[in-house]
């Protein structure tokens, strides 16, 4: 089970709020000074107060985001009267230069791009008025890949409010167990979320992402771009793979006793160098990350699931694959620990020329971004440990350099590499070249 889908709230998280709200508040000050004499800082302060007193009196609700409230009550300080015209010009200044200026924040469409593909579904969850929030997504054009809404003025009251995300959760038909919440606001976007169960992930950008943290306001991830989701997405599925005790392929596990010590003595030799080189390991979060097999007659033996975080690996470590099969996504193996979840591509390596003898998986996001598309890169779409990504190392390797290169960077899977050659040694000697180069 992975992903099936992501919730992100709007402002400040798919396009830059903070930024456009500056210049659509200039906009209102360019309209206020046709009716009356007021300095800009003079308007800033009185905005200031008139927002903060509707959020005070209507807190909870969507009405607390209506900018006509925020203009009326302006006005009702600077004026003697109803002075209703005046106050709908500012409302619509404020919205038509918004609306006007607004763009997805870089990687926004890229990693819904992501989901469309991927088949996760993307739930809108934001404070504020439908009407308005329609008209932003019709504007950012991204209704397409926008499968269900979520406003304040709908559920009837706003983040962190559990009724937001369950109400998201409800239409999508999706289990929190199965979701990501991503927005830019500690409280309201993560405490929120975190309540309901959900994974949540902090973009840190404005304000609001650097208020203090106290336990149920940490995130489980945090990011400085958008497109740094894709791999949030990856780590997800990895860390459900831990956590479920499943691996994305057919796996038919027979525990056996554990492989003989002098079938893995090279393989552990060989992770070591890895490991101490950090190419190999696990991430803070206890992901690991990383692995080694070596073709032994009509076998291959691979260093087991989940076995990263462990800084030397004996024979309870590694497990024998006997019998695979990438169209049904099937395989077999024996040992004290089942395969790694890259066993599929390391298969995909051996089939493409019968003198590989040793595949290496590696981890090192210098590598990755240095390289990625220019040594033979996978398909961003094909997911780790995935019948896909068996298939794009065979494409690669009849049409591509791939064969002479003997590297691949694995472009949907962030940071990760994969290398081949004759032996352990050569292909070694393959991932040490390129880490070099950095």
């Amino acid at each position: 089970m992975t992903i099936k889908a992501v919730l992100f709230d709007l402002d400040n998280t798919l396009y830059d709020y903070d930024s456009a709200h500056k210049k659509s508040i200039k906009g209102v000050y360019d309209e206020l000074v046709k009716h009356m004499e007021i300095t800009y800082p003079y308007f800033l302060k009185l905005f200031k107060i008139s927002r903060n007193e509707i959020h005070r009196e209507l807190a909870g609700t969507a009405s607390a985001h209506n900018r006509v409230l925020y203009f009326q009550r302006l006005i009702e300080k600077t004026h003697e009267k109803l002075e209703p015209t005046i106050v709908l010009k500012l409302y619509n200044a404020y919205w038509n230069t918004l609306l006007k200026i607004m763009k997805l924040r870089q990687g926004s469409l890229k990693i819904l791009e992501y989901c469309k593909k991927n088949n996760i579904k993307v739930a809108i969850v934001s404070d504020l008025t439908t009407n308005i929030q329609l008209r932003k997504i019709e504007k950012l054009k991204i209704s397409k890949y926008v499968d269900v809404l979520v406003t304040s003025e709908e559920a009837g009251s706003e983040k962190p409010h559990a009724i937001m995300f369950l109400l998201a959760l409800n239409k999508l038909k999706i289990l929190p167990s199965d979701a990501l919440m991503v927005g830019d606001n500690t409280i309201n976007d993560i405490e929120g979320a975190n309540f309901v169960g959900l994974k949540t992930v902090l973009l840190n950008k404005g304000s609001l992402s650097k208020l203090p943290k106290e336990d149920y306001q940490k995130p489980d991830y945090t990011i400085n771009k958008v497109s740094e989701l894709l791999t949030v997405i990856s780590d997800v599925n990895l860390q459900k793979v831990i956590d479920d005790g499943y691996i994305k392929f057919n796996c038919n596990f027979k525990k056996t006793k554990p492989i003989l010590a002098d079938k893995i003595k090279k393989l552990s030799l060989y992770r070591q160098k890895l490991y101490n080189s950090k190419l190999v390991g696990a991430y803070p979060n206890k992901i690991g990350y990383g692995n080694v097999s070596e073709k032994q007659g009509k076998y291959v033996i691979i260093t087991g699931s989940t076995t990263g975080n462990y800084k030397k690996l004996d024979n309870t470590k590694f497990s024998r694959i006997t019998k695979y099969d990438i169209n049904k996504n099937e395989l077999h193996c024996t040992g004290a620990i089942k395969a790694s979840s890259e066993s599929m591509t390391h298969e995909a390596i051996y089939e493409c020329d019968k003198n590989i003898g040793a595949v290496i998986h590696v981890h090192n996001l210098k590598m990755w971004n240095k390289f990625l598309n220019k040594l033979p890169t996978t398909s961003e779409t094909a997911a780790y440990g995935t019948p896909e990504i068996a298939f794009e190392i065979k494409r690669l390797y009849d049409e591509t350099d791939l064969k002479d290169k003997k590297i691949a960077v694995l472009g949907g899977h962030k940071e990760g590499l994969i290398a081949f050659g004759k032996d352990l040694n050569e292909a070694h000697k393959v991932i040490m070249k390129y880490f070099n180069m950095i």
